[in-house]
């Protein structure tokens, strides 16, 4: 059960991420970030749950701190070396949320947008 629990937090932690850098992109090229954020939720409703975050770069009242995805992701890494998985992808996601942990580590996780240029 805490190896399912791990992967699933991994899964979301990288799909947070990918949102991230797209909505970061959206911001960047000038398009309206509400109707960029509303096509993500399509494709991923669970985002909805973090439209604050996202959208007003809020993460003063986290539902999972940025610190525990850190440690999540590499716990996950962990099992999957163990175990013989190559997960470069989740590699990249740990490293990234770890540059944003210093500044924003108890803060809710989608703070890793600070990482990105908005």
């Amino acid at each position: 059960a805490a190896a399912l629990k791990l992967l699933s937090n991994a899964m979301l932690h990288v799909s947070f991420l990918a949102a991230g850098e797209l909505m970061a992109a959206a911001r960047r090229s000038g398009l309206d970030p509400a109707a960029v954020f509303r096509l993500l939720c399509t494709i991923m409703p669970y985002l909805e749950s973090r439209s604050r975050a996202y959208l007003e770069r809020a993460y003063d009242r986290p539902m999972f701190q940025l610190s525990g995805a850190v440690k999540d992701q590499g716990l996950a890494l962990d099992l999957g070396r163990a175990h013989g998985a190559a997960m470069p992808l989740l590699a990249v996601s740990r490293e990234i949320y770890a540059m944003a942990e210093p500044q924003h580590g108890n803060e809710e996780t989608i703070a890793v947008l600070e990482t990105y240029p908005q």
